[in-house]
């Protein structure tokens, strides 16, 4: 399975959290809007599914303080849900349509303390770190190719204590925990989501926690 080829890849014993989540259930919850399926923005519309991803998030330990980075946004999905148990939300994405309908299901859906970049992500970071605005967590939801290691790379140097990585394509997630773990990271968690019911599609949501800052950070 993707999910025991990701361990096996990764070479280390991680809490997987909880059994493998499966659900055919699809039921919006908050009337979030998503254009063109995944040409604009993809959206987890399965309840249990969804849930289980913001349960994964809330294992990161959130207190309510928090600045979080929410990078590869998309609609916003994950930050809206995510925006009642942090400080601030920074979504960040390069498509204009999604970040029109994440600003829009955010106003749906009356949350205040977020706010979304429409951009290149390295430099919408560097914009939000020259404002003095540091992640106290970072959100990762990146297409299924993965992390570019220039742009993985900026993201480690970022220093950030936590990192979530939601991915629907586990082998690639797998080595860019590889190349995140070369950065100072430690991989804590793995829970994998059964998105797609009888398919071979899964998701897989990791935690990092940080261990030695990286030399070069921002």
């Amino acid at each position: 399975s993707p999910v025991k080829r990701l361990l096996i890849e990764m070479n280390k014993p991680v809490n997987l959290g909880h059994p493998i989540v499966s659900s055919v259930r699809r039921l919006y919850d908050h009337g979030l809007i998503v254009t063109a399926g995944f040409i604009v923005g993809f959206d987890h519309e399965d309840r249990d599914t969804r849930e289980a991803i913001i349960a994964c998030i809330e294992a990161a330990g959130l207190k309510g303080g928090e600045n979080v980075f929410d990078l590869y946004c998309g609609a916003g999905t994950i930050g809206i849900f995510c925006a009642n148990k942090v400080k601030k939300i920074y979504g960040i994405e390069i498509n204009k349509d999604a970040v029109n309908n994440a600003v829009q299901n955010a106003k749906d859906n009356n949350i205040e303390n977020i706010e979304f970049h429409c951009g290149d992500m390295e430099a919408e970071v560097k914009k939000l770190i020259d404002q003095k605005i540091s992640p106290d967590i970072i959100i990762l939801d990146p297409p299924r190719n993965g992390i570019e290691p220039k742009a993985l790379e900026h993201i480690a140097s970022f220093a950030a204590p936590k990192i979530v990585y939601i991915s629907c394509n586990p082998t690639t997630q797998a080595r860019d925990l590889r190349l995140f773990q070369k950065s100072g990271y430690e991989l804590k968690q793995i829970q994998p989501v059964d998105m797609f019911p009888q398919t071979y599609h899964i998701e897989s949501v990791a935690l990092l926690e940080i261990a030695d800052p990286p030399a070069n950070t921002v």
